[in-house]
């Protein structure tokens, strides 16, 4: 038999004020608080309407482009908080994508998460080296790849830049 916690009479309808200032700050706070917002770049729809959906479903705003060209475009225009960016792309790479972003001053501070299945020796260094925060080998479950954008957001750890996930 499961006990059933007992009620103990009409709740008063008059509330605190010490509860009704603590919920006061609390909306304050979150209206104050910036959406996250990411872009998401890759020449699949399908892999970015997967990360899009997860991104969504944690809180963020969420852009998308198909090539490199659009990426830049957006990444000017609406200047997002991290970009995680496919490295093997039509029009421009991933590669001429960081390495572009890094040159700007307007895009040069927004994190940038290489995401490829490419697997030839070097490419966790040339994505590092044009420009890329971190490295991400495909496939790569959607949680991690936001757990990254998160950890990248809170600032450098000890360790630095370059640190990487899965094989490279």
């Amino acid at each position: 038999m499961i006990a059933l916690p007992t009620v103990s009479g009409p709740r008063k309808k008059g509330r605190t004020s010490s509860s009704s200032e603590s919920r006061a700050r609390s909306r304050r706070a979150t209206t104050r608080r910036k959406t996250l917002t990411i872009l998401v770049v890759d020449d699949s729809q399908d892999i970015c309407a997967m990360y899009a959906q997860h991104f969504r479903h944690m809180g963020a705003t969420v852009l998308t482009a198909k090539d490199g060209v659009e990426a830049l475009q957006l990444t000017h225009l609406y200047q997002p908080d991290a970009v995680l960016l496919d490295m093997a792309m039509p029009r421009l790479t991933g590669w001429e994508v960081a390495s572009s972003m890094k040159k700007h001053e307007q895009t040069k501070n927004i994190p940038i998460i290489a995401l490829t299945g490419q697997m030839f020796p070097g490419a966790k260094e040339l994505a590092l080296r044009t420009g890329a925060d971190f490295y991400l080998s495909k496939p790569c479950l959607p949680d991690v790849a936001f757990a990254t954008i998160m950890e990248l957001l809170r600032g450098p750890r000890k360790g630095g830049r370059g640190r990487s996930h899965g094989t490279a």
